[in-house]
């Protein structure tokens, strides 16, 4: 019996030392995982996957953020469009995209003149600003009327509503919309070379006008769009400033169709431009709160105007191509006059973009 129990336990020893090897050699790899560093070549292969998730992943949140700031645009137009209704009604008239103390005089736009912003305020929760805007304080002067001291704080204020969070605004307070004044490039109606087909824009300079003079019917026809800020960089950006071609005196008066090929005429690092679009919603001119439809959407060319320089002593850019830009893809948000925003695509025809900016063209519109 001893001689058996001795066997049996033998037996019982061998079958359990692969188990204690085993044992050993896990201590033994543990111990070695402890102390043995990562590879080269494993390292590279962590951060080349790395790598591929964040090319996956922050183009999607991009994206994302873009789309938030789009649809943010979209409603502040769609309240400066629920503004210009209210503003309708209580005025049976809609406001006019340039207002001015003086309207016998077109020499006085751009020293008294102030914009459509500041005519809706009350209608955008905005009472008492517009109440602190003194709308004639240097009656008998060029003097600028919203840089004047009385004007200081209201022109200096931020005004969120007016701000497309898509925009970068260098200085403030900013203006990202503005009103429509027609397919031609001279700011005032009576001033075309000829008589502007449809009756120019839908927000008239100087004088309101009534909804009986859209024929072309509310719903076809543009109030505001998007434009991107001046760059603020002494050095001239293409698609945010805007450059002086001098051409004034020798040229005079121009078309649409002509300025288009002033504007493109190619001038990488012009000596004169103005890069401070955009900085202000108070006053009412090109500089800051209208603009045309001389270019489509965002276009190839660079805005211009037909003036030396800027200068004091004349209306501010009084004959340019001002376009509607912004930094979405692919094209630009509008406001229609029936309160709709419509987002119209940078391939849109000329022919089309130009109607759709008059107020009684009675244009065959297509699709855009």
């Amino acid at each position: 019996m001893i001689v058996k129990g001795r066997h049996v336990a033998l037996i019982e020893l061998t079958a359990m030392k692969p188990t204690l090897e085993n044992i050993l050699k896990n201590l033994i790899d543990r111990r070695t995982a402890k102390t043995r560093g990562i590879t080269m070549i494993e390292l590279l292969v962590i951060i080349s996957i790395i790598s591929m998730i964040a090319l996956i992943i922050i183009p999607g949140i991009q994206a994302s953020r873009e789309s938030a700031r789009k649809a943010q645009c979209v409603n502040q137009l769609k309240q400066f469009g629920v503004a210009i209704a209210q503003f309708e009604t209580t005025n049976r008239e809609f406001p006019a995209s340039i207002t001015s103390s003086d309207t016998t005089a077109w020499k006085r736009v751009g020293f008294q003149s102030m914009s459509v912003h500041m005519q809706i305020l009350p209608y955008l929760e905005q009472k008492p600003l517009y109440d602190s805007v003194n709308l004639n304080p240097h009656p008998n002067s060029r003097f600028l009327a919203f840089a004047s001291l009385s004007n200081f704080t209201a022109l200096q204020t931020r005004v969120g509503t007016f701000l497309c969070p898509s925009d970068r605004f260098k200085k403030l307070p900013g203006n990202s919309y503005r009103a429509n004044v027609g397919p031609n490039p001279d700011l005032l109606e009576l001033q075309h070379v000829s008589e502007p087909k449809g009756g120019g824009g839908a927000l008239r300079p100087l004088y309101p006008t009534k909804a009986s003079e859209f024929t072309d019917g509310l719903s076809k026809t543009v109030g505001l769009s998007e434009r991107v800020a001046g760059s603020n960089e002494i050095s001239f950006s293409k698609d945010r400033d805007l450059w002086f071609t001098g051409l004034e005196k020798s040229r005079g008066l121009v078309s649409n169709d002509e300025l288009v090929e002033i504007c493109g005429i190619p001038n990488p690092n012009p000596s004169e431009f103005y890069a401070a679009l955009g900085t202000y919603w108070l006053p009412g001119r090109y500089a800051d709160t209208v603009y045309n439809h001389v270019g489509t959407p965002n276009a190839p060319f660079p805005d211009c105007v037909m003036h030396e320089k800027l200068y004091e002593g004349r209306p501010p850019l009084n004959t340019a191509a001002v376009t509607a830009r912004s930094r979405h893809n692919g094209g630009v948000q509008v406001l229609l006059m029936d309160g709709s925003v419509s987002f119209v695509k940078n391939s849109i025809t000329y022919s089309i973009w130009r109607a759709i900016s008059t107020r009684s063209g009675n244009e065959r519109l297509g699709e855009y």
